[in-house]
């Protein structure tokens, strides 16, 4: 479940507050977290509460964009507290009258690790349920225990075709966690 609160700031930005939370109980075999720890269900209560803030304006031939949002997760996996927290920042400017409308972006977002997967505190980001997000596309990792600083390039030659180009750096924001 979710709900959010948002409040728009002109036509050009807007400020969200939200809060999620998942409940999953279902049967299963083995914890899907690399503990190796045998199970019968899932257990896992996560509640998460955020913020996020997106803008644009005008800036000499284009407009400048940029967004901050985060989250602070709590709960209970598998009979440990969970605490875990991700954050992101990204920034761009586009030219938007300018041939082939070009777009340079550039951003950073980190999601907790577990820094002693040993210890009775489970402290990995946990997305919850998996989305694409806009600007990043991609399904070949998951935030979590992730650092992630990026540049891309978007450029559109014509009206129905666009080209992207993406440069990802990739972290794991802690080495001891089994993520």
């Amino acid at each position: 479940g979710s709900a959010y609160a948002g409040l728009r700031h002109g036509p050009g930005a807007e400020s969200q507050a939200f809060v999620v939370g998942y409940r999953d109980h279902r049967d299963i075999d083995i914890r899907p977290d690399n503990a190796g720890v045998p199970v019968q269900a899932v257990d896992v209560t996560v509640m998460g509460v955020g913020a996020s803030h997106v803008a644009t304006r005008t800036a000499g031939p284009g407009e400048f964009d940029w967004l901050a949002w985060g989250v602070a997760q709590g709960g209970d996996w598998y009979g440990q507290p969970h605490r875990g927290f991700s954050l992101a920042a990204e920034a761009g400017y586009r030219w938007s009258n300018a041939a082939w409308r070009p777009w340079l972006r550039a951003g950073a977002s980190h999601a907790s690790g577990d820094e002693d997967p040993g210890d009775e505190r489970h402290g990995t980001y946990f997305p919850m349920l998996q989305d694409t997000r806009t600007y990043s596309l991609s399904m070949v990792h998951a935030q979590m225990n992730l650092r992630d600083v990026f540049a891309q390039v978007l450029l559109e030659p014509h009206p129905r075709a666009r080209l992207r180009v993406d440069l990802h750096r990739l972290d794991l924001a802690s080495a001891a966690d089994r993520w």
